[in-house]
């Protein structure tokens, strides 16, 4: 992902890369990023910061279509099969690791800037710099998909995920089986 769009470079620390996962032993999910410079940085996400940061985030994404140029889509139908495209698109990376001591950090806040077809997203700690991700439609359905599909890991309530993201949820692969 480019980070030319409008934003000054200079004042943000932008992850290059994520990886996002459920961490059974702190109940969390952890955002493991890398920035253009190498630092990589863990940020902590509890399910309550969660349950208020997904709403907003479903909201833009149901504004926007997955590409430049392309319609919004509107509707659960719609909204699913928008869903469903941004995850079949969604290519396989090598996980970022963190060093095995520090570099991680509870996120207490984080906001939102909207960039047009752009949402920045600035992660915020105590007695830390802040993190900020830049994310199209595609990328951030790509990772409230990820995000989803932990929350039913993790066996927290979905009752707030709209009825579309719920019908657009890949199946969990079956150990084994090929195609």
């Amino acid at each position: 992902m480019s980070q030319d769009k409008g934003v000054e470079k200079e004042r943000l620390r932008l992850l290059q890369k994520a990886t996002t996962e459920f961490v059974p032993e702190e109940d969390r999910l952890l955002l493991s990023g890398q920035m253009e410079d190498g630092e990589r940085v863990g940020l902590w996400l509890t399910q309550r910061l969660l349950g208020r940061l997904v709403q907003p985030l479903l909201r833009w994404v149901e504004g926007r279509g997955l590409e430049r140029g392309d319609p919004v889509p509107r509707g659960e139908i719609l909204q699913r099969f928008a869903q469903q495209e941004a995850q079949a698109r969604q290519q396989p990376e090598q996980r970022v690791q963190l060093p095995k001591q520090g570099g991680r950090w509870l996120v207490l806040a984080v906001d939102m800037k909207d960039r047009g077809e752009y949402l920045l997203l600035n992660f915020r700690g105590e007695g830390v710099e802040p993190v900020q991700l830049l994310v199209d439609g595609a990328l951030l359905r790509q990772w409230l998909g990820i995000v989803y599909g932990l929350y039913r890991k993790a066996e927290w309530p979905l009752d707030f995920w709209p009825q579309w993201m719920t019908n657009a949820a890949l199946p969990e692969p079956v150990p084994g089986l090929l195609h």
